[in-house]
């Protein structure tokens, strides 16, 4: 077993279990790496099973803020986190787990039981007294401080979501997962502050879900929406329900911040496409009206037509002339 941690100031320290006399043994390498858990990524009562030999290895970045800890191991473990626990050592702060390879990871939680299989994470508070069993697999834990969820998400109670990291937003959260991980050896305390700083704002905009009780949150999300639209209005094939699975929520969950923002989906679409529209007409004299037209979206040059006259008051024609003269 193999234990690195990295600081965030580059530079390392290599920790390994005793070598000689009885704590080299299985029963001395599994002690050595509970109380390493229960140290620096949770307290816990840790119960090791099968015949398998437990190893693991682990690198670990971590400042006074996050702290991250990169994972492969085999063998299986049981880690209980009890009331008793929560009572006399409390910890509020959120585990972020990420399963990238191997066999899934059991979370229980009260009345609620999550399965995280490979390509999948779950976000989790440590208020609460649960269970969790691991076998052979590699991925990540990622420690947010509780505050950083739950002002920004406008709650008390503590929260779990699970979600999957292939596409939208999720896999942006383990993109970056990776990247601090492949770049610890350049990374400042600073830097790797402000991405796990970004990594807890993406993370509550997917725990925001069908359920967003905050406004600024609102306003996050719409941002969000107007950004791909504006990156993506070219795209004729752009729909609501292509735009949701890019960024990870339900269709009825943009038509509803949309609502909340004055305007609709379609109506947004139709702006930006106009807007690009009217600054290609002005800047590209080479282009004609019809490529303008299938560059910004619209279905035809008739279509453009009859919006940017509704829109403007007057035609793309008559626009251009009047700019370039």
């Amino acid at each position: 077993m193999g234990v690195s941690t990295l600081k965030t100031h580059r530079a390392y320290l290599t920790t390994k279990p005793p070598s000689d006399g009885e704590e080299s043994t299985e029963k001395g390498i599994r002690e050595y790496w509970a109380s390493y858990s229960d140290t620096h990524i949770l307290l816990g009562h840790h119960a090791f099973s099968g015949s398998l030999p437990y190893r693991v290895h682990c690198v670990r970045q971590d400042t006074d803020t996050y702290s991250l800890h990169t994972f492969r191991q085999e063998g299986h473990k049981e880690v209980r986190r009890t009331r008793h626990h929560t009572q006399t050592n409390p910890d509020e702060d959120y585990r972020l787990f990420y399963v990238a390879q191997g066999e899934p990871v059991l979370l229980r939680q009260g009345d609620d039981e999550t399965e995280v299989h490979p390509g999948m994470a779950v976000l989790a508070t440590t208020a609460r007294p649960f269970d969790i069993r691991v076998g052979g697999y590699s991925g990540f834990v990622l420690k947010l401080p509780y505050r950083e969820i739950n002002q920004r998400l406008n709650v008390r109670s503590p929260l779990e979501t699970a979600f999957d990291t292939s596409k939208g937003l999720g896999r942006v959260v383990t993109d970056m997962l990776r990247g601090l991980y492949e770049e610890r050896d350049s990374l400042t305390e600073r830097e790797f502050n402000a991405v796990c700083g970004r990594l807890t704002e993406l993370l509550c905009l997917i725990t925001v879900g069908d359920d967003c009780p905050d406004p600024r949150h609102l306003r996050e999300i719409e941002s969000a929406i107007r950004k791909y639209v504006h990156e993506h209005a070219g795209d004729r094939t752009l729909s609501l329900r292509a735009v949701a699975a890019a960024l990870g929520w339900s269709p009825r969950r943009l038509q509803e911040v949309m609502a909340q923002a004055g305007t609709t989906y379609r109506d947004l679409v139709r702006e930006e496409r106009l807007t690009a529209a009217r600054r290609m007409l002005r800047d590209s004299a080479g282009q004609t009206i019809t490529e303008v037209a299938a560059r910004c979206g619209f279905a035809s040059v008739n279509v453009l037509s009859m919006l940017f006259r509704e829109r403007y008051g007057e035609s793309p024609r008559d626009y251009r002339h009047r700019v370039g003269a």
